[in-house]
């Protein structure tokens, strides 16, 4: 309702008409305060996951690290935010989608390495690479990257999810065993 009454030029006159002047500042404050609290979490998170990835510094130094990765790619992507962030989201789907049926795979029937050179996360992290690759061809996010079957045969449609997944899950089954069958041999 407020939306369709209200002519807009900036975002901020969405709520300058509806509230008392000497409201607004205090309104703006709490809004930026608002935005920066679940981002310190954000930073927090990442710093961990650096720190777990092994790079070798104290906390505080993995936090300022990722905050100022974090800030430079805002930087660099900020003219173009909703297309850029709609990409990402594609690409992460794309990349993260194969990995699915590994983890299901595993979980209802945990599995173990056909061969004893191999641990089960290596042949998982194969498996699911080889679905990200194998899905390539069949990516369908005109205009930044078709791929050759998507270009070929537009009316299928964006398909690598299904390619993708079924080609991690091929390779997951073909590379491991259930892990009592791999115990009673």
């Amino acid at each position: 309702f407020i939306g369709g009454s209200v002519a807009l030029n900036n975002p901020a006159d969405l709520f300058s008409a509806w509230i008392p002047l000497w409201f607004r500042a205090p309104l703006i404050i709490a809004i930026v305060i608002g935005t920066i609290s679940p981002n310190v979490l954000n930073i927090y998170s990442a710093g961990l996951s650096a720190l777990a990835s092994g790079i070798r510094m104290k906390q505080y130094q993995a936090a300022i690290l990722t905050g100022a990765v974090g800030l430079v790619i805002s930087l660099l992507g900020y003219q173009h935010f909703y297309k850029n962030y709609e990409l990402v989201l594609f690409f992460l789907g794309y990349v993260i989608f194969p990995r699915f049926p590994v983890m299901v795979i595993g979980h209802l029937r945990p599995r173990a390495a056909r061969w004893a050179s191999f641990d089960i996360g290596t042949l998982g992290f194969l498996s699911w690479a080889l679905g990200v690759v194998c899905s390539v061809p069949f990516w369908n996010q005109y205009p930044v990257f078709v791929g050759p079957f998507a270009r070929a045969f537009p009316q299928f449609g964006d398909i690598s999810f299904f390619v993708g997944a079924a080609a991690s899950a091929i390779a997951y089954l073909g590379l491991t065993a259930p892990r009592d069958v791999i115990i009673k041999s």
